[in-house]
């Protein structure tokens, strides 16, 4: 596991805890990949009240009602730095990370009481394209890319145009 903004799953994957009594069983569990971006489509579902606007995400409804088990299970989801220095592509269980520079993150780990150990490892990420299939490497400790660069190709085609259609990213510092 890592630090927040490091590229590894463990960096940007995260539990999602949700309660509605009368609504959604006590003690249910969805391990399906969901994203920030359904969550306005969620609320819009439980509220009945339509978005103004398309929205990107899907109701996690269905997936919670058992009436679907994937949301996003023929998409290829993308997450970047708005800059287009350190990116993500994420098809199934193959995912593609970009990054400008390399960079060593700071990572923790867990001891058998499932406490974090005072002492944190470095994991280091490499500069350029890496490929990796979490099926099979949940740890994404064996780069692909050589392996699959047909994958690679048509992954990187996806994300350049998926962010040419991206505005910016607007940080509160760059408001007028």
């Amino acid at each position: 596991n890592a630090f927040k903004y490091c590229l590894k799953d463990g960096g940007i994957k995260v539990p999602f805890v949700v309660s509605w009594p009368g609504q959604i069983p006590a003690g249910k569990r969805v391990g399906e990949l969901v994203t920030h971006r359904d969550l306005y489509a969620s609320l819009s579902d439980m509220t009945k009240i339509a978005p103004k606007k398309p929205l990107d995400g899907k109701s996690l409804g269905p997936l919670i009602r058992e009436t679907v088990s994937q949301l996003h299970e023929h998409e290829t989801m993308f997450w970047d730095s708005g800059r287009e220095q350190n990116w993500v592509a994420r098809e199934g269980d193959w995912k593609l990370v970009y990054r400008a520079e390399a960079k060593t993150y700071q990572a923790y780990e867990l001891d058998e009481d499932g406490l974090v150990k005072d002492k944190l490892r470095e994991v280091p990420i490499p500069n350029g394209l890496q490929l990796y299939n979490l099926g099979e490497d949940p740890g994404e400790t064996m780069d692909m890319a050589e392996r699959y660069p047909e994958r690679v190709a048509l992954m990187k085609s996806r994300y350049q145009t998926w962010r040419a259609e991206m505005s910016d990213r607007i940080r509160g510092k760059d408001q007028k």
